[in-house]
């Protein structure tokens, strides 16, 4: 697809009067207010809240519960089928609000200034209700479109993606040209993500007591040799491609020992590593399979288990994709800045809807990276608004008017 300046324009200028601003902004509010803590969910409440107010402004709306008490919501703009879907997606799960006191109310909705203030507003109610408001301007236009307009709201993401790994299973990505995620870039442009790879190792060696600590194998001790002999000339640190830093490996767990005069006979770790695109999960599985077979052999009794314990793999899409290259043409346009495609370290739903369906994809959203998972999290009302003209527009010009 090829659009000039004047399409782009033409399409903001159609847009932009149709967003119902102060609507999205108590939609946001709304969504706040319904604790969505994730364990355990409880996501129905909110789904139902979003579900009803795309259903007011006339969008075809479903529940589909995954688990009691769990649903995602699926809304769709109808087109007439000449072009592939576009759908956008967020999720209805946060984190929990934490132990550290907030100064407001992490489940108020409150507006400060040009900011509404809660869990889940960065990450990622404020992309919800930007999309939902994306949309609804799209609908109010009342033209046609060679394309469906999708909009998802998954359950689980803060977990185990378990709304998003329930929509693909029932095959519902088919018809699907490009997916749009709104989690929270501070409307800068990701075209990819690095995978995520939580490798949990368990070390077994023998009891003794701490005075004859020659009689034992101190599981503790080996567990420590054992990373450090993992990291060794690994498949995971090499040539860094763009985008990216390069990957990681993080040390993030590590349990042994009973008490001080006794030589521990096991020892738990858990081993976080942030893999880049282009990277297979299972080469860096078999290899480190393969270094801790090597270990073990060094040491007779000694006995170590490894086990999968998450495994996202890393996506990407190619910076000259036709939706990566509209994108950035349409977010000049609004905000008169250069929109250069980004790679972040954290994963999204993305790895679960990309991984075997090569669907292009970016993610772009109002919130803050820095906000998310932090105590007083806050949106900036503006950047709401501007992301849902962003979503209007692109799906304008991407499902094409009839």
């Amino acid at each position: 697809m090829t659009f000039t300046q004047q399409d782009i324009l033409g399409a903001i200028n159609m847009v932009r009067k149709n967003i119902p601003r102060e609507e999205v902004i108590a939609l946001l509010q709304r969504l706040i207010r319904e604790d969505t803590t994730n364990p355990p969910g409880n996501e129905e409440r909110a789904g139902r809240v979003l579900a009803g107010w795309m259903q007011k402004w006339g969008i075809e709306t479903t529940l589909d519960f995954i688990e009691p008490g769990r649903p995602n919501v699926t809304g769709v703009l109808k087109g007439y089928g000449n072009r592939p879907s576009l759908l956008f997606n967020g999720h209805l799960d946060t984190v929990p609000a934490g132990q550290v006191p907030w100064q407001y109310d992490p489940f108020a909705g409150q507006i400060v200034g040009n900011r509404v203030y809660g869990r889940g507003s960065s990450d990622m109610k404020g992309g919800l209700a930007a999309i939902a408001g994306g949309v609804v301007a799209l609908s109010l236009l009342k033209t046609s479109l060679a394309g469906d307009v999708m909009v998802l709201a998954t359950v689980g993401e803060e977990v185990d993606s378990l709304g998003a790994r329930a929509f693909k299973r029932i095959g519902n990505l088919a018809k699907i040209g490009g997916l749009i995620i709104a989690e929270p870039t501070g409307l800068e442009l990701v075209v990819a993500e690095k995978g995520a790879l939580w490798v949990e190792l368990a070390v077994y060696g023998r009891t003794s007591h701490s005075a004859h600590p020659e009689a034992g194998i101190n599981a503790v001790e080996h567990m420590i040799k054992l990373l450090d002999y993992l990291k060794q000339d690994s498949s995971c640190i090499k040539s860094t491609p763009p985008l990216f830093q390069g990957p990681t490996t993080s040390l993030t767990t590590i349990h042994g020992g009973v008490k001080a005069n006794l030589i521990p006979d096991y020892c738990a770790a858990t081993i976080d590593i942030r893999t880049l695109p282009g990277q297979k999960h299972t080469e860096v599985e078999n290899e480190l399979r393969a270094k801790i077979d090597e270990y073990q052999s060094l040491y007779p009794g000694l006995s170590v288990k490894m086990r999968i314990v998450n495994n996202r793999p890393p996506v990407a899409t190619g910076i000259k994709d036709e939706l990566v290259t509209l994108s950035q043409k349409i977010g000049e346009n609004l905000w008169a800045r250069q929109m250069e495609a980004k790679g972040v370290s954290y994963y999204t739903d993305a790895s679960v809807f990309v991984e075997g369906n090569n669907i292009p994809f970016i993610i772009l959203g109002p919130g803050e990276e820095t906000q998310a998972h932090q105590p007083d999290e806050y949106v900036v009302i503006d950047n709401v608004l501007a992301a849902a003209e962003f979503y209007a527009v692109l799906a304008l010009l991407w499902c094409g008017r009839g």
